[in-house]
């Protein structure tokens, strides 16, 4: 995990670091254009690392935790919310765990230990971090009711196994979703230089469907594009050499299914075979 400290952007306003929260993203502006700086900066962090967005006079506002890299888009202007207060159309999911709702109650930066802040994003020392996230208040009322949430959950699963008599009430269940927690934990590293030349060698098809994405959306459909592990990478008890020919880009579905087995996943030849064989293609 990686701490970082981000800047929310223009305008510092209430209802600007509000959006922030409400749409459980961080965001950048730039260009607004596919490859440009804002683009960049949010793929350069990584699936669990940790944020602290600050804004500009009045110090560190929320801290949370970075969502995978399938939650990044690129949002088209019109299909932003109305009244949306910036140019900034980069968003990465965030689940943010620790926020204040006012500007005004933000940590100064004379207290995080950081003369100033200039850049969008700037890497922070971990334990200077955790110190500061300790500094924001946070999200008690979500803890306590996702707690409640699994406890509801629990029993309902609970219940059916006793009986399916239940199975009918299925279709009108509702719950509680979007709590937020704060969670840490370890990641393995993975090489971006890898990564990127892998999706450009693709040519925009998964290796395993043979489905080409650059065809779907006028390109953008190459976003469900990943970068697979043919020997999982969660394996390896040291650090290894990993070369392109140890790589295969496939499709988030094919992926998932690769990885059924979260302990042992499939060959791309192997899950090729058994989609051939239920007739997925020929």
């Amino acid at each position: 995990m990686h701490y970082y400290l981000f800047n929310i952007g223009k305008p510092y306003s209430e209802e600007w670091w509000a959006r922030h929260i409400s749409m459980g993203v961080i965001t950048t502006g730039f260009d607004g254009a596919v490859g440009d700086q804002g683009d960049r900066i949010l793929h350069d962090i990584q699936e669990g690392d940790c944020l602290i967005a600050y804004a500009n006079k009045y110090g560190a506002v929320g801290a949370g935790i970075v969502g995978s890299e399938t939650s990044y888009r690129l949002a088209r202007s019109r299909a932003l919310p109305s009244r949306y207060e910036s140019n900034h159309r980069h968003l990465r999911g965030v689940k943010w765990t620790r926020y204040v709702k006012s500007l005004s109650d933000g940590v100064p930066f004379v207290k995080l230990g950081i003369p100033s802040a200039r850049l969008t994003k700037m890497k922070l020392d971990p334990a200077n971090a955790r110190r500061i996230m300790k500094l924001l208040p946070p999200t008690a009322a979500a803890s306590k009711n996702q707690n409640r949430s699994h406890d509801k959950s629990g029993a309902i699963l609970q219940s059916s196994s006793r009986s399916n008599q239940r199975i009918g009430t299925y279709a009108n269940l509702s719950d509680i979703e979007g709590l937020r927690s704060e969670v840490v934990l370890l990641r393995t590293k993975r090489s971006q230089k890898l990564r990127k030349a892998a999706l450009l060698l693709a040519r925009g098809k998964c290796c395993v469907c043979n489905l080409n994405f650059l065809q779907l959306l006028k390109g953008r459909g190459v976003r469900v594009l990943q970068v697979h592990h043919r020997d999982q990478l969660s394996v390896r008890k040291v650090p290894s050499v990993t070369k392109q020919s140890d790589l295969a880009v496939v499709c988030a579905n094919c992926h998932l299914l690769l990885h059924l087995d979260p302990k042992k996943a499939l060959s791309v030849e192997q899950l090729r075979k058994m989609l051939r064989a239920d007739g997925f293609y020929d």
